[in-house]
């Protein structure tokens, strides 16, 4: 786990080469702008910014956590399957 924001920023140079969710939520302690996050994850798929929750979404909003992950893998991911 990076403990400064210049180690956050080296790992952000590292692009990651599988299809990518983003998930950022207001009170998140980085907010990464979708532009960054592009660089980073190229097959980026989803970039969704919702209006309440946290570091700790799953336990703070879990619907609406569960219902974007469950909509990411069967509508985003389910699209890739059939090219």
């Amino acid at each position: 786990m990076p403990d400064t924001d210049k180690e956050v920023l080296k790992l952000m140079r590292t692009p990651v080469p599988v299809p990518t969710a983003i998930a950022m939520f207001p009170r998140e302690i980085y907010q990464l702008p979708r532009v960054l996050c592009e660089k980073t994850y190229p097959k980026l798929r989803r970039y969704v910014r919702f209006k309440s929750g946290g570091h700790f979404a799953p336990m703070e909003c879990p619907d609406v956590f569960v219902d974007d992950v469950i909509d990411y893998f069967v509508n985003d991911l389910g699209k890739l399957s059939k090219l």
